[in-house]
């Protein structure tokens, strides 16, 4: 099997994947609030924050926590 990741939106908003595994085939498209050089440069000025004492730091377990929220929400 193969992956397919094509972007459907010049800015990166919206990202179609084609996943194929054997002969199954799952298309899932992804919506982007931004796209990822705003997202990288969004999570570069919350790092900053959190240096400086602005931003409260997360533990690796509020982290993963988080991550399962958001996974289990998105099924």
């Amino acid at each position: 099997g193969g992956v397919d990741m094509s972007s459907t939106d010049k800015q990166g908003e919206q990202t179609k994947m084609n996943i194929t595994k054997g002969a199954d085939s799952m298309n899932a498209t992804v919506q982007r609030p931004c796209s990822i050089s705003e997202s990288i440069i969004q999570s570069c000025k919350e790092v900053q924050l959190m240096r400086q004492g602005k931003l409260p730091k997360k533990t690796w377990k509020e982290l993963k926590e988080e991550l399962k929220k958001e996974n289990e929400g998105a099924e």
